[in-house]
């Protein structure tokens, strides 16, 4: 089984809010809000029988967050592709 690691990229079109009352929601800069988002990674997973995009886990920080500021995480399962 292949795996393969990418950066989550936030929704452009959601966050502006969240980064201007970020400070004001977690008390904490935008900077430390956005570096700990950073570490939300994708695993691309391929097998014989298809391919799955799954994201890393939560840190209770990220959990923390994400709650704080009033945006729901980023699903688990991105996307499960089967082979044909």
């Amino acid at each position: 089984m292949g795996a393969k690691m990418k950066w989550i990229a936030p929704s452009w079109n959601v966050w502006p809010k969240a980064f201007r009352d970020s400070f004001l929601l977690t008390h904490e800069s935008w900077r430390e809000v956005r570096d700990e988002c950073e570490r939300l990674m994708i695993g691309h997973f391929s097998t014989k029988n298809g391919d799955l995009d799954q994201r890393t886990e939560l840190t209770a920080k990220q959990a923390q967050l994400f709650a704080a500021i009033g945006l729901e995480p980023p699903p688990k399962i991105l996307g499960i592709h089967p082979r044909a």
